[in-house]
């Protein structure tokens, strides 16, 4: 929990109503990516570390 290389966000109402949005109007995507997704953009984060296609579908850039 203390790393210089990984922050924990906390999800709170606002962002868990905006990720529940998100989830209902895709096709496919978890409840997690959608809510991943809605902090990065909050945090103005286009980089994930992840095999998940989505993030790239969504438009994020993809590190493996």
């Amino acid at each position: 929990m203390n790393s210089s290389y990984v922050a924990i966000e906390r999800v709170d109402e606002e962002t868990f109503d905006e990720s529940w949005q998100r989830f209902k109007h895709s096709s496919g995507l978890s409840f997690t990516d959608c809510t991943s997704m809605t902090l990065m953009d909050e945090l103005e984060t286009r980089h994930v570390f992840t095999f998940d296609q989505h993030f790239r579908d969504a438009g994020y850039r993809q590190i493996r």
